[in-house]
């Protein structure tokens, strides 16, 4: 795993062995018949999650207590996990910094940008190696933000909570996780069946993702934590480099908003219109 000195937080426990130990893992394992034929061809699309309750939370982490049905007015949200693609749109417009990393990683031809270029092949991949405040600049300059917390979560879970975006029960290679084989990054939508009731895909793998909001507990929770406060950002859904346990949409994971990591990458929101968020929003630059 290539980071920039910081590690990723799960569930409270500091997860090095982890990330060290499956970031050198072979490639090219295949992923399985859950996967589909061919790449999606992703220009931002965005999808619309109805205004409504939903539940949010999860009664056997500490973290992700109390359940409780929150009420959230319509948003869209990105159909797909934001792609090199689109991230090279984003940095030539701009000017902004390519992803990088202070570490070598192991197999640098999957993650490192040469002459402000994607790795080859890599352009239906998500992004990696962006920070919080990257994800957050991209976002603005295509007219949209971060999700929060519970919009993601609404999002992967559906108004009543499933465990996973499919369903409560895990199946054979659902999404893009260690168990699947693949040891690395995939094309945006490959896995099929890890698409929420909505239509969003990759949320229980891939990468997980920034979302806009500080770790804290929720209200109502009356666990004391004092990794909570205004320092780490919350990260939500499953990774390739991760097991299936944190696959799950209540899953909350958080890091110092600087790192920057081979399994973090992000998706954009935006609100709704006032009419009930019919109109879709407009493509992204060019």
């Amino acid at each position: 795993m290539k980071d920039t000195g910081t590690y990723l937080m799960v569930g409270g426990w500091l997860s090095v062995s982890l990330w060290l130990a499956w970031s050198v893992a072979a490639s090219g394992a295949s992923a399985g018949a859950s996967t589909a034929s061919s790449p999606v061809t992703d220009e931002g699309e965005m999808v619309l999650i109805p205004a409504g309750e939903f539940t949010m939370g999860h009664a056997g982490s500490y973290d992700t207590q109390p359940v409780r049905r929150i009420p959230l007015p319509a948003f869209y949200i990105d159909k797909y996990e934001v792609t090199n693609k689109r991230y090279k749109r984003f940095i030539d417009a701009t000017g902004h910094k390519v992803p990088w990393s202070l570490e070598p990683a192991a197999e640098p031809y999957k993650w490192d940008w040469q002459a402000r270029m994607y790795p080859t092949g890599k352009g239906d991949d998500p992004v990696v190696l962006v920070s919080w405040e990257d994800a957050k600049a991209f976002c603005a300059w295509a007219g949209k933000s971060l999700p929060t917390e519970a919009q993601w979560e609404k999002a992967a879970r559906g108004a009543n909570g499933k465990s996973y975006p499919w369903g409560n029960d895990w199946l054979d290679k659902p999404a893009n996780t260690i168990e699947s084989g693949l040891r690395q990054t995939s094309p945006v939508g490959m896995f099929e069946r890890d698409i929420s009731e909505y239509g969003v895909y990759d949320m229980a793998g891939n990468v997980s993702e920034w979302v806009e909001d500080w770790f804290v507990m929720y209200s109502g929770n009356s666990f004391t934590n004092y990794d909570a406060g205004e320092k780490y950002k919350v990260l939500r859904g499953g990774s390739w480099d991760y097991f299936k346990s944190i696959a799950t949409g209540y899953h909350r994971q958080y890091a110092l908003p600087h790192s920057q990591m081979t399994a973090i990458g992000f998706r954009c929101a935006k609100a709704a219109d006032g009419s009930g968020g019919t109109s879709p929003p407009k493509a992204e630059a060019r």
